[in-house]
């Protein structure tokens, strides 16, 4: 199955437009601010291409809400990642053949807007939903090829870093468990293209699982 290349969308422009779909303020008990702690977990491509196979980051990152009525909220999130050293399969960018298998580390930087849905009309406790748009940059660096895993051309700048970036979405759950706690499930999803020469792409979906924290 060949995998479809993503759409640049700049993020500034998802913030401005989700912006606009806010017609009233924030109220009074909202928490306009917060930050998460995540375990991240990469699956495809940023894993070996097993769809688990152990790899596992840490997310640092804070939240901010700029529209709530309701059972209704928009939020832009921003989150640091960082990946200890992980097999890391490249491909072409239509994902059709494999190229070469990569060692090395990574950093990801992600932003996002985020629709929430809380089932309990308040954001005070309970479940919500939570669908987002966004934008993602990466860098490998201290890049080895694994024994074994291809030749990778020689203008490849290894060992020195490379990088990408990707649109991407993100689909989850969360729950408040008290005012300024709670806990989220997301999935993200993103595509990162040309990593050293052209015509090459990672894909990166990863499992996510964050305890929140709110002011």
């Amino acid at each position: 199955m060949r995998r479809t290349e993503l759409i640049p969308i700049p993020a500034t422009l998802l913030a401005l437009g989700c912006l606009g779909l806010g017609g009233g303020p924030l109220r009074a008990d909202d928490r306009l601010v917060g930050a998460q702690v995540a375990l991240d977990m990469p699956q495809s491509d940023m894993n070996g291409g097993k769809w688990y196979h152990g790899q596992t980051g840490l997310g640092l990152g804070v939240h901010w809400v700029f529209w709530h009525h309701d059972n209704h909220a928009f939020r832009l999130r921003g989150d640091g990642i960082f990946y200890p050293r992980g097999p890391i399969n490249v491909f072409t960018s239509d994902g059709a053949t494999q190229l070469w298998t990569l060692s090395a580390k990574t950093r990801i930087v992600e932003t996002a807007v985020e629709y929430n849905f809380y089932f309990n009309s308040t954001d005070q406790e309970g479940l919500y939903l939570i669908m987002g748009l966004g934008y993602s940059w990466a860098t490998f660096y201290g890049g080895q090829l694994v024994p074994g895993g291809g030749s990778a051309p020689s203008n490849i700048p290894w060992p020195n870093s490379t990088r990408g970036n990707s649109n991407l979405y993100s689909l989850g759950m969360g729950s408040r468990v008290t005012r300024n706690l709670g806990w989220e499930f997301r999935f993200t999803q993103a595509y990162y293209m040309n990593l050293g020469p052209g015509g090459t792409g990672v894909k990166d979906p990863t499992l996510s699982l964050a305890m929140t924290f709110d002011l």
